[in-house]
C-alpha cells in the first residue's frame, strides 16, 4: 500500500512515515496543495491522507479539485480533521471524502482504517477462502464451516468477520466498523452493530476448547 498524506506538519509525517513503514505501508509526503496535485498527477497512490487546514488552498478546496477529475473519483481519501470538529466531518463526507479521523489521532487507529479503505477498494486482494484457527471462510459463497457445519452469512455479517480477519489480535474501533458497514457513524442509542456482532457470534458458535464464543469483544 503506497498512502499520500498532505499535511503541513512535517513532525507529524516523520512519525507516520516510520510508523506506517513498520506496518509494510508506504509514506509520501506533500506539504501544501502545489505538491499535491503534482504527486497525484504523476504517480499512482492507493489512498490519500488529506488534511483539513493547509496553508493556501484548504482541504476542502482539494478534495473538491480531485473529485472534479475523473480519474481520481475513486481514490480512496481519508480527512484528518480537527477534534470535535463534527461540521468538518460532515463537509468532508458530503463532498467525497471516505473516512475521516479526528486530530489527534491513534496511529493504530489509522492503520486499521486504511486497512479497511484499501480492502473496499481492491476487494480482490482477500483470498476466497481462508482458514482461520478452525473456522473456515468462503467468500465467494459468503459462508463459515466449522467443524463440518456450513452456515452462510448476510453481507453485513460478511463485512464484519472480513474486518476482524483483517486485524487478528487488534482491537479495531467501533466508529471504523460503522463507517465500513454501514457507511455512517454511530448516533445515539444505535445498536445495529452490536446486534450484528450477536448474530455473527451466534453463528460462529463456542470454541472447540469450551471457552468464550468467537467474535469481537465487548465494549
Amino acid at each position: 500500500m503506497h498512502v499520500l498524506l498532505i499535511d503541513d506538519d512535517h513532525d507529524l509525517y516523520s512519525l507516520l512515515n516510520e510508523y506506517l513503514g513498520q506496518e509494510g505501508i508506504t509514506c509520501t509526503h506533500a506539504p501544501d496543495a502545489e505538491k499535491a496535485f503534482l504527486e497525484v498527477n504523476h504517480k499512482r497512490y492507493d489512498i490519500l491522507i488529506l488534511d483539513v487546514m493547509l496553508p493556501g488552498m484548504n482541504g476542502f478546496e482539494i478534495l473538491r479539485r480531485l473529485r472534479s477529475d475523473e480519474r481520481n473519483l475513486n481514490l480512496p481519501v481519508i480527512m484528518l480533521t480537527a477534534r470535535g470538529r463534527e461540521v468538518d466531518k460532515v463537509i468532508g463526507l458530503e463532498m467525497g471524502a471516505d473516512d475521516y479521523l479526528g486530530k489527534p489521532f491513534n496511529p493504530r487507529e489509522l492503520v486499521a482504517r486504511l486497512r479497511a479503505l484499501f480492502r473496499r477498494a481492491n476487494p480482490s486482494i482477500l483470498p476466497y477462502t481462508q482458514q482461520v484457527h478452525d473456522v473456515g471462510i468462503s467468500r465467494a459463497a459468503h459462508s463459515i464451516t466449522i467443524n463440518g457445519k456450513t452456515q452462510q452469512l448476510s453481507m453485513p455479517e460478511m463485512q464484519l468477520l472480513n474486518l476482524l480477519t483483517e486485524n487478528v489480535g487488534q482491537p479495531v474501533p467501533r466508529g471504523l466498523l460503522y463507517m465500513s458497514i454501514y457507511g455512517y457513524t454511530p448516533y445515539s442509542h444505535d445498536r445495529s452493530l452490536d446486534m450484528l456482532v450477536s448474530r455473527l457470534r451466534k453463528k460462529l458458535g463456542q470454541r472447540p476448547d469450551g471457552g468464550k464464543e468467537y467474535g469481537p469483544s465487548k465494549g
